[in-house]
């Protein structure tokens, strides 16, 4: 994030002046970018309103845009590392989409539990751990449900587009849960689950929780569009069942599935993923 802000004055440099008219669109751009500044965090992804914003104020001017070599060169190089960036980022994104439907899946077997899913993503945990957080403990940090995760169990290694070959060839100890091939960065590359089965490991957060199974209520993610339609079904027959007697006490739209069609495998439906 600071480095994209910091080659920010690097745009002006590209930017011919001539260019510049102040007028409606231009107060339009500057009013735009005064606003996003008041949110006090500027994340990557903002930055693609205030590129469209310059997008479209440009197809407003009639003059032809003619770069001088240096500003050519270093808006192409700019233009090349994020392209380098997003693929890196489509690497990362499916990554973290295989990590969740692979551990769903063992959590669904009966085969792990939450507090093992190591290489769980940091929403993925928290849709199953930020309830029983929230029920069951003094919140100090929002982000305190990782204190139930124990580092060095379940991981989900792959190969990457560049590196055809797992990270560490060989893992001593601990169990094989799966393995399979996946698309990552449009490629079909190996992967496998291992529970490395260490549990004097150290927690994901501090301070350390321990997850009562007594008392825990799996909620099972969706993981394509058939089980999202029946999970947002059951939301909404849970908040009508609120509004006329302001308790869930009948329990038709709660549960262990969370009004979702399990499959029991773990598996997607023909559906195809959720987008």
């Amino acid at each position: 994030q600071w480095i994209l802000i910091a080659m920010l004055p690097c745009l002006f440099w590209t930017l011919d002046w001539r260019l510049i008219r102040f007028n409606a669109p231009l107060a339009l751009v500057g009013a735009y970018v005064a606003l996003s500044s008041l949110k006090g965090f500027w994340y990557d992804f903002y930055l693609i309103d205030v590129a469209l914003a310059t997008v479209f104020y440009r197809l407003t001017r009639e003059a032809p845009v003619r770069p001088g070599r240096i500003a050519f060169s270093l808006g192409a190089s700019l233009l090349f590392a994020h392209a380098v960036w997003a693929y890196d980022y489509r690497v990362y994104c499916d990554k973290q989409r295989l990590s969740t439907t692979v551990l769903e899946g063992l959590e669904r077997a009966g085969r792990i539990t939450p507090d093992a899913m190591t290489d769980g993503t940091f929403g993925y945990l928290g849709w199953k751990l930020f309830d029983h957080y929230w029920r069951h403990e003094a919140i100090t940090d929002m982000a305190g449900f990782q204190g139930y995760v124990h580092r060095n169990r379940v991981v989900v290694e792959t190969e990457l587009p560049w590196r055809r070959a797992f990270k560490r060839d060989a893992l001593h100890g601990g169990e094989t849960l799966g393995e399979g091939r996946a698309s990552i960065g449009y490629f079909s590359l190996r992967y496998r689950v291992r529970d490395l089965q260490d549990t004097m490991a150290p927690t994901l957060s501090t301070p350390a929780l321990v997850l009562d199974p007594a008392t825990y209520r799996k909620r099972p993610y969706p993981l394509d569009n058939r089980e999202w339609s029946g999970y947002i079904a059951a939301s909404k027959a849970a908040y009508r069942e609120f509004r006329s007697d302001g308790t869930f006490g009948s329990g038709k739209a709660e549960g262990n599935s969370g009004g979702i069609p399990i499959d029991p495998a773990g598996t997607r439906s023909d559906t195809g993923p959720a987008r």
